[in-house]
């Protein structure tokens, strides 16, 4: 599973690019290191683990058990938008899955999940996990050879799509010019608007030039 896409991105004032690990997926071992016996063993099974079940007409259920497992029992449930083609939120299927890839590849996710926060992410990630579903991160969609969505006709995918709800910046450090200054960018965040930012800031790191490309894929393939 590729999940660098849901990470923040910092842009510090001496322009260098680090990234932050996000406790969604990296900082958290619940989410990593499932045992084979906690993997359903197909995408259909009625098997139950923690609360979910891997049938497709109940994935919100899952989501909302892998929450409450998430959370240690709170009374949360997922905020998660699930959408596919024939049952949830079917109207945005289309518009949410939009890809530059896709005069060349395949792109029919078999659901795609838009979280819209951390908590929502290691669910979907879990689930991913425990239901074997492959699991690809959209920020923008602008991937030339698909890798920000899937062909659920070949196999179980879920396309988690960081565009609509990860798409803040947070300046934090020095807040006046000069170094020490950073700028936390979410993966969803555009290019055009975290370079109108940049010049109000005086933060600088060198991009393209198309305004609508996702921050996530950008800071790691260009």
């Amino acid at each position: 599973m590729k999940l660098s896409s849901t990470l923040s991105f910092i842009i510090s004032s001496s322009a260098v690019v680090t990234t932050v690990s996000s406790s969604s997926i990296r900082g958290n071992p619940s989410v990593r290191d499932l045992k084979k016996d906690d993997q359903c063993p197909n995408s259909s099974s009625q098997q139950v683990v923690m609360g979910v079940d891997c049938s497709k007409d109940n994935i919100v259920q899952s989501l909302d058990a892998l929450v409450l497992y998430l959370t240690s029992g709170s009374d949360a449930t997922t905020t998660a938008i699930v959408t596919d083609e024939s049952t949830f939120n079917v109207g945005d299927y289309e518009s949410f899955n939009k890809q530059y890839a896709s005069a060349t590849f395949e792109t029919t996710p078999s659901f795609i999940v838009r979280p819209k926060n951390e908590i929502d992410v290691q669910a979907a990630a879990k689930y991913a996990a425990i239901c074997n579903y492959q699991l690809n991160v959209r920020s923008g969609g602008h991937a030339y050879i698909g890798s920000s969505s899937c062909n659920g006709d070949e196999t179980a995918c879920l396309q988690l799509d960081m565009g609509e709800y990860f798409n803040s910046i947070e300046v934090i450090g020095n807040q006046g010019q000069g170094q020490g200054k950073q700028l936390r960018v979410g993966p969803g965040v555009r290019l055009g608007d975290l370079a109108n930012v940049m010049v109000e800031e005086e933060v600088y790191i060198p991009t393209g030039e198309c305004d609508d490309i996702g921050v996530g894929g950008h800071m790691q393939t260009g």
